[in-house]
């Protein structure tokens, strides 16, 4: 009886491997032969003009860090302010052609913070003092904008890192500082 079931265990696992390593090998990303031998390239964004790329305004954070942000005014009147939070390893330069075209647009103004670690020249590159102090960072920047929008309705939205973030403060005790929030990921 029990070399039944010891049979019985070995081809059910046999079967179940022969399965999933069928499954793993089948969904296994296919090369893409027009980008074949190219390597993660980034030169498209550095490429861009940024000449008309708004300079970098200060804020102070509840520690009494100054950090910084670009601001994109709206061309035309609205309350709606969208705060862009890059993903990691990049900083407001990440949104500049999108926030630029919503401005313009009329959609919004757009506030594209540097995170705190990031930048061009952060204090500690790509680190923070405790948990929780790049939710404490963006609720100090959405006081200071509510000060000067008192109207406003102000939409939280980010991409990759930046989209968990938005994510996190949502559910952060700071959550209820934003009207809305917005992310996505590269899929």
């Amino acid at each position: 009886m029990l070399r039944k079931i010891g049979l019985f265990t070995l081809i059910s696992l046999t079967i179940y491997l022969g399965i999933a390593a069928g499954l793993i090998l089948s969904d296994r990303p296919q090369p893409d032969l027009a980008t074949a031998g190219e390597s993660l390239s980034f030169d498209v964004l550095i490429s861009v003009n940024y000449a008309k790329m708004p300079e970098l305004q200060p804020y102070t954070a509840r520690d009494g860090a100054s950090l910084y942000y670009r601001l994109y005014e709206s061309s035309t009147p609205t309350v709606k302010k969208l705060v862009l939070l890059h993903g990691s390893g990049w900083h407001s330069m990440q949104f500049y052609l999108l926030a630029r075209y919503l401005s313009e647009q009329g959609a919004a103004t757009v506030i594209t913070p540097d995170l705190r670690g990031h930048g061009f020249n952060p204090e500690r590159c790509g680190d923070v003092d405790y948990v929780g102090q790049l939710e404490d960072d963006l609720a100090d920047l959405i006081e200071m904008l509510r000060k000067r929008y008192p109207n406003a309705d102000v939409v939280v939205g980010g991409h990759s890192s930046g989209g968990g973030l938005a994510i996190r403060f949502a559910g952060s005790k700071h959550g209820a500082k934003s009207d809305a929030i917005s992310f996505w990921h590269p899929s």
